[in-house]
């Protein structure tokens, strides 16, 4: 495969979208995908080596833990060297989901320092 040579801006904002979307669907998909698939083939498998439930729950865990963040790595890594805009597009729609966990956790502050408040026996005063 060779470098993408983008002849005009278009391509480049064409390509950053495709980007930013499909780092949206991906994952979705590919959490989808662990949720069915990944709990099947552990159960089977954990079944014939004649493993617990415990066990069981802990594969698939890890399985949850480790995949994603390797696949969304291994998939930043490609296109950045085959199609940077795609890769500029992914990061920024991780970088956007951190940003809107980050006001999330803020609001989530200042919510419970309000109901603290309201709550103290000093009535709010």
């Amino acid at each position: 495969m060779k470098r993408k040579k983008y002849l005009t801006r278009e391509e480049k904002t064409n390509d950053f979208i495709i980007g930013f979307g499909g780092f949206f669907v991906l994952n979705w998909a590919l959490y989808s995908l662990l949720l069915r698939c990944v709990t099947i083939l552990i159960a089977i498998v954990a079944h014939e080596l004649g493993r617990t439930g415990e066990t069981i729950e802990r594969l698939n865990f890890y399985a949850m833990l480790f995949l994603p963040p390797a696949v969304n790595i291994g998939l930043f890594i490609f296109f950045a060297w085959w199609r940077p805009c795609i890769a500029l597009g992914a990061l920024s729609a991780f970088g956007s989901l951190i940003i809107l966990v980050i006001l999330a956790g803020v609001c989530f502050f200042l919510a419970c320092l309000t109901i603290l408040a309201i709550a103290s026996p000093a009535g709010g005063t």
